[in-house]
Order: C-alpha cells, then structure tokens, then sequence
C-alpha cells in the first residue's frame, strides 16, 4: 500500500489574468479552488498581478496583501499555492515565485534567467535571481525555475547539483509557473518534456490563456513524468486540472537509469 506521502496531487490552474486587476484574478482563482482535491496546485507566472509594468509600483506596494490573501485561500483549501510576483528586497525588484503552505509557511525563489526580447522586457524591471532553490515537503524534493529559465539545462544541473548536497538525493519534481506565448509555444512543450528527460524527474509548467498586449497566449500547460511521457497536456481551457504523481516511480527510475549520478560523478580526463 503506498503511503500517502508518496503519492503527490498535483492541480495546474490555466487561465486568462487579468492586467492590473488583481481582485479580479483572486476571485477567479478562488473559484476554481472551491473544487480543489490537489495537495498542491500551481497558477501561472504573475498569476495575480500579471506582468503589468506600468503599475509595478503600485503592486510592488500591495505585494505582502495579495500574499497574505493567498496564504488565506492556502488554509480554506488545505492547499499549497504556487506562483510569482513582483517582490522588492533592499534597492531590487526580483519575479518572485512563492511556494505557499496551509500551516502558513512559504519558501521562495528568484527567476534567474530574464527574457528582454519577443515582447518581454523583464531586464528593464527586474534583477536576476542568484540562488536555486530546492525544498522538501512530505517525502518529495521539489525543485523551481519560471518560465525563461526552461530554456537553459545549466539552470537544473545545478539544481540538482544543489539537491544532492543538501538532501543527498536528487529533485523528484519541478514545478515551473510561465507565461509562454503563442507564437513559440512548441519551444514550451518540447523544453519540458527535454527537462524532464534530463533530469528523471516530474516537470509541471502552467502557462495561461488569452491576450496581454499584442501578445497572444493559448495555453498547453503541461504535467511530464520522468521518462518524458505526458501525463496532462492541456489547450486553451481555463479551469483546474489534477493528476496524482508517484514517488516510487520516480525513484525507481533515477536508480534504473543512474544518468544523474553519471553526469556529477564522472571523472573527466583530458578536458
């Protein structure tokens, strides 16, 4: 019999955010949680203000608000929230994404990799994250990138590199809020099945809906198990979406396939 702690329900929450109304984007997600079974749902990148730079400033002063309003929605669901905001930390601004409790404690990380091209300009808000981050909650090691970051593989090799260190084992899941346009959404699907292949681990990505400027977004949020097969792969349907995930099965596989081992482990000669 599986103990529960090794069986994981995640729900990925698609849907279209509504710039500069966050009372608006808090309703619908509270909506879509009153049907909630998951043990942790994930909402997509700025999933409360939206990128919205022209009033970055006003959300900037009303973060710790949406945050607590969140930890609200955490406890009524008995549900881990995960998502991003602006967050200001001494003379920085960094796109923070919250991994937020029902017993009312929250881990973070900063995204390190910003995109200032295609309709993005991050670089000219943000600063660059520093740090990778990797948590345990239950049994599972839980790793974080946003959006941008699935681009780059070096990102995961140090956060499993990270993981080893600190828990002496490697990440079991990484959960990745984004916003991922249309226009290059095949880059989206195929980077996390390749994410998730590299790293023998589960790779949930939450992309949203709808438009935002001349930017269109059509969704294909996403839950990849550990050998690269999809396990949810959405399209453009907003609501709540659950699938239950197994630890045995990832272990097994990253001791069947010691390729993580192999790529830290091995002595390069003549290099």
């Amino acid at each position: 019999m599986k103990l529960s702690n090794d069986i994981l329900k995640v729900g990925i929450l698609q849907y279209e955010i509504q710039n500069n109304q966050p009372e608006k984007n808090l309703e619908k997600i509270q909506s879509y949680l009153y049907q909630n079974k998951a043990d942790v749902v994930v909402l997509p990148e700025m999933g409360i203000t939206g990128f919205s730079f022209s009033n970055l400033k006003e959300h900037l002063g009303k973060v710790e608000f949406y945050i607590e309003e969140i930890k609200k929605l955490s406890i009524r669901n008995n549900v881990v929230i995960c998502t991003t905001l602006p967050f200001a930390e001494k003379e920085f601004v960094y796109n923070r994404l919250f991994f937020i409790m029902p017993n009312g404690m929250t881990s973070y990380y900063d995204k390190n990799y910003l995109i200032d091209w295609g309709g993005f300009l991050e670089k000219k808000y943000f600063s660059n994250g520093k740090l990778v981050q990797v948590i345990q909650y239950r049994n599972w090691l839980i790793g974080f990138a946003i959006c941008y970051d699935l681009r780059f593989p070096e990102l995961f090799y140090h956060l499993n590199k990270y993981s080893y260190k600190t828990y002496n084992d490697f990440v079991k899941i990484i959960l990745i809020p984004s916003q991922w346009p249309k226009t290059r959404v095949h880059h989206f699907v195929q980077l996390a099945r390749a994410r998730a292949i590299e790293n023998l681990c589960y790779v949930v990505c939450v992309n949203i809906v709808g438009r935002n400027g001349d930017l269109e977004f059509n969704g294909n949020s996403q839950v990849i198990d550990p050998d690269g097969k999809p396990l949810l792969l959405l399209n453009e349907e907003e609501g709540l979406f659950e699938v239950s995930l197994d630890l045995d099965y990832v272990n097994q596989l990253q001791k069947e396939r010691p390729v993580l081992k192999d790529r830290f482990f091995l002595t390069h000669k003549n290099i």
